[in-house]
């Protein structure tokens, strides 16, 4: 086996988008605080669940990864180790054997790799979202267990001690360290679990990441603070975060002027629009791909769906060049894999006969 270790290069231990705001020019301060402490964002919708493990959209994984820590943490130079000190992998690249670093929940209470794995192993007889064993389906047993063939507890997951995790794959999985760093793999604490089978949301939010929920006014805002127990609190260069919830996005964009927000667009509202974007100074405007296909998904129970030439068609009559023109930034996809990263050229004009 081969020990491992990534050197955390987290200037900011906070979603990587907002690393990166922090300092742009659109930041604005009120009353006494000083600059960079405090931010606002407009968040387009409310969050209907703050478990990590249910977060799939990017305004409610980018939360998550403020409000909690995994074994590792996606940053701007590429994959750092978070609660995991070091591991080891085996020879066959299918067992990886996890050192956690010692930490603690925002209440102060220890944070063991045994959370991990009743996190984890929750996952498989609560009413979570099934699109989650996409995710799982790389640990050793995970399919079965899902499908009822095999039981919870020869799921390649298991506490050694409260430092030790071990993860055993079904095959080697390069992107390994990748995929666990989505909140799906984050551990909760005990209250959070144990409030599935109680039928109502704990009254608290522990959680053990950069923040803590401090408030949640339904429909109106959420604040967050810097968690003081959080393992490398020294990084985290904000005090606070309110994320208000605006719905409409002119009205947002309008308050962004006034200076009431620092924030607006992705990944907590839709992106800017073209008519935003043009009574908006340029130099407030930060501009990135987004690695992402908008596809139709066809109902193949359908009879007439079944129909492999009627589908063929209907992808030939989609005007593609007409619906760039009403979204704020894109290109044509004729893949799955989006364009930018995809070093393929399989696009081919389609005629105007072949279109009828």
């Amino acid at each position: 086996m081969k020990m491992h270790r990534l050197k955390p290069t987290l200037k900011s231990l906070i979603p990587n988008l907002l690393f990166l705001l922090l300092t742009l020019s659109s930041c604005s301060k009120q009353k006494q605080e000083p600059l960079g402490k405090h931010l606002v964002i407009a968040m387009s919708h409310d969050l209907a669940d703050l478990d990590p493990r249910n977060a799939y959209l990017s305004r409610d994984a980018s939360l998550a990864k403020a409000l909690y820590e995994g074994l590792t943490r996606e940053t701007d130079q590429g994959i750092a180790l978070a609660l995991a000190e070091s591991y080891t992998l085996s020879k066959d690249h299918k067992v990886y054997t996890f050192k956690l670093r010692p930490s603690v929940w925002s209440d102060g209470t220890p944070l063991t790799a045994y959370d991990f794995e009743k996190s984890i192993k929750q996952l498989y007889f609560e009413e979570f979202s099934p699109s989650i064993h996409t995710l799982l389906g790389v640990i050793k047993n995970s399919s079965a267990i899902h499908n009822a063939q095999k039981s919870l507890e020869t799921l390649g997951i298991q506490a050694k001690d409260d430092l030790t995790l071990v993860i055993t794959l079904e095959q080697p999985f390069p992107y390994f360290l990748t995929l666990i760093a989505r909140p799906v793999f984050s551990p909760v604490h005990h209250t959070l679990r144990e409030s599935y089978k109680k039928g109502a949301p704990p009254s608290t939010y522990i959680s053990n990441g950069p923040f803590v929920l401090k408030k949640h006014e339904h429909q109106n805002y959420l604040i967050l603070e810097k968690n003081p127990h959080y393992y490398d609190h020294e990084s985290v260069k904000l005090d606070r975060v309110t994320l208000k919830i605006i719905p409409d996005a002119s009205t947002a964009t309008k308050l962004f002027k006034s200076k009431s927000i620092d924030w607006i667009g992705s990944p907590w509202s839709a992106p800017i629009s073209n008519e935003d974007q043009k009574v908006l100074s340029q130099e407030k405007i930060l501009t990135y791909s987004v690695s992402s296909t908008t596809l139709l998904i066809y109902n193949l129970q359908k009879p007439l769906i079944q129909n492999k030439a009627l589908r063929k068609a209907i992808a030939h009559a989609i005007d593609r060049k007409s619906i760039l023109r009403l979204v704020p930034s894109g290109q044509e996809a004729v893949t799955l894999v989006p364009p930018n990263l995809s070093q393929l050229n399989l696009q081919k004009e389609i005629s105007t006969e072949e279109r009828q």
